[in-house]
């Protein structure tokens, strides 16, 4: 709409002008300006009460050139040259540089002034006036020249503390995600107090491994939440963990000779605490960070990977019977039979590495449909490899994602001062090892089906996103979740799943499982199609 305020504002300079040309009665030029007062007044209260910004901006352009109007007829209706509220003009044109552009105070400017101009002319009382007097006329036109410049420097201002505060304003949100991101990631139970060890917040560990809700600990003393024990088997206490050392000399501290015991554990285990304290600009204490590190919180989770006992013992014989089935395919492409067999010993050492190291998640802010479409991008080739048509959806209605994907795919220097749409905080390695298996998994399973396709969609539903993979794929007769077992329930040899490794579904379900990220399997017998959802919470 940049072109509409100008139009708007040269169509009331032709009203104006065609009240000059008409020589309309002062009366019923009175009745037009009060009738055009009462519906500013009336428009204005109505635009507040706008929800639609698109029409809340066209109302606003609307309204800008009625009071352009306003203002014009006016002046004109009160002696145009020689009105006493001519300076209603530099008021105004300094009003549009401010609140607009500079354009259009140009336009309000040049076109007022070739009004004033032509009524001064056929006006014969006003060109009485000017034979009798010139100079007074021509300080007029000087003083809207002046005017010009005067918008241009309060247009240059406003503009640009306007882009400096959206600046900074975006800066500031991007980097309070980020530490909220980082916060909610940290492995290690991390609270925040204030010095008289109130709590003000704490991040998913300090929750997970202490059983605890927010309510629990929320605004309450931090040592009455924990069970912190001294060496002697005291509870903690103030002093002994040097909290007014800490906000006297402002400096960090490493608190050993503790133990902590939770509902759950009652058995004490001991632990580590980092204090560190956070200073305003004064270099007060307004805050204390606890970082607490226990070595048995990074083996929380060691027992839920013992299914994956069973496939270390197989994986030797499991990549020898793959080359062997690779022989066997009629597969022309060497470059493929390679491929293959590369992503098969790649899972093999997936599912090992989950086997002997815990997921432990890092969570940074990460978006999902960038990371889904680099993914599909990855695949493209192997899915052709195999005749398989890959692709990648995102609604036309997500507009503002679209424009961050195409600024961080252009390496845009503003794309970090967008925070997507499908941004969540989340550990993006494991992430993308999920979704590449899936995406894996939907191609191998439709190769050998008529035009086999594929469509990984990226959905957003209040604070809920889900990934959408929809692959053509055979009738098996089966509970399609076993897709996501081990060797698919003795499928691995049936139809193209013979060229899997067996653990794609697995590894996928398995990092699902640890990352709170769940994955369901539907299968839709008309179209047959196979479809994987995997789902996040924002």
């Amino acid at each position: 709409m940049s072109f509409l305020t100008p139009t708007l504002l040269v169509i009331s300079s032709l009203l104006s002008l065609a009240l000059i040309y008409y020589k309309i009665p002062t009366n019923i030029v009175n009745i037009i300006l009060v009738l055009l007062i009462i519906f500013l007044i009336v428009s204005a209260n109505r635009l507040n009460q706008s929800i639609n910004p698109i029409l809340k901006n066209l109302n606003t352009t609307f309204l800008i050139s009625l009071c352009s109007l306003f203002v014009q007829i006016f002046v004109l209706s009160s002696g145009g040259f020689y009105s006493p509220f001519l300076i209603l003009i530099h008021l105004y044109s300094l009003a549009l540089s401010f609140l607009v552009n500079l354009p259009s105070s140009i336009i309000f400017l040049t076109t007022s002034s070739a009004l004033l101009v032509f009524n001064s002319y056929y006006n014969p009382i006003l060109l009485e006036k000017f034979k009798e007097d010139p100079f007074t006329l021509i300080l007029y036109i000087v003083s809207f020249v002046v005017i010009i410049p005067l918008s241009h420097i309060v247009n240059r201002t406003y503009h640009l503390k306007s882009a400096i505060y959206e600046k900074l304003k975006n800066i500031l949100v991007i980097q309070e995600s980020k530490e909220a991101s980082i916060l909610r990631s940290l492995a290690e139970i991390v609270f925040i107090t204030d010095p008289n060890l109130i709590i003000l917040s704490a991040n998913s560990a300090f929750e997970n491994n202490l059983k605890l809700s927010e309510i629990d600990y929320k605004n309450k003393p931090a040592l009455e939440v924990l069970k912190l024990l001294d060496s002697t088997n005291n509870p903690a206490t103030k002093d002994s963990l040097y909290i007014d050392i800490v906000l006297k000399d402002r400096s960090t501290r490493i608190i050993e000779g503790f133990s902590l015991s939770t509902k759950t554990k009652p058995q004490p285990i001991y632990i580590s605490i980092q204090l560190r304290p956070i200073v305003d600009s004064a270099s007060k204490v307004t805050q204390l960070v606890f970082i607490v590190s226990e070595k048995a919180f990074t083996k929380i989770g060691q027992s839920l990977h013992q299914d994956l006992i069973p496939l270390k013992n197989s994986n030797l014989k499991l990549l020898s019977e793959i080359r062997n089935s690779l022989l066997r395919a009629n597969i022309p492409s060497l470059d493929l039979q390679i491929e293959l067999l590369a992503k098969s010993e790649e899972d093999l050492n997936i599912a090992q590495e989950l086997e002997d190291h815990p997921i432990k998640e890092f969570k940074t802010l990460t978006d999902l449909a960038l990371l889904s479409k680099k993914i599909v991008n990855q695949k493209i080739v192997f899915a052709k490899s195999l005749g398989v048509k890959l692709e990648f959806s995102l609604s036309a209605n997500e507009v503002s994602e679209q424009a961050a994907i195409n600024m961080t795919e252009q390496k845009s220097p503003f794309a970090g001062d967008v925070i997507p749409d499908f941004a969540i905080p989340l550990d993006s390695k494991w992430i993308e090892v999920m979704i590449q298996k899936l995406i894996e998994l939907s191609i191998l399973l439709s190769s050998d089906q008529k035009d086999p396709k594929i469509l990984v969609e990226i959905l957003k539903i209040g604070h809920i996103i889900k990934i959408k993979i929809t692959s053509s794929s055979p009738q098996l007769g089966i509970d399609y979740n076993v897709l996501l077992k081990p060797y698919y329930d003795h499928l691995l040899f049936k139809s193209n799943l013979k060229l899997s490794s067996g653990l794609e579904g697995y590894i996928a379900k398995f990092i699902s499982s640890q990352t709170e990220s769940p994955i369901t399997v539907e299968h839709n017998p008309n179209l047959k199609q196979t479809i994987f959802i995997i789902t996040f919470t924002k």
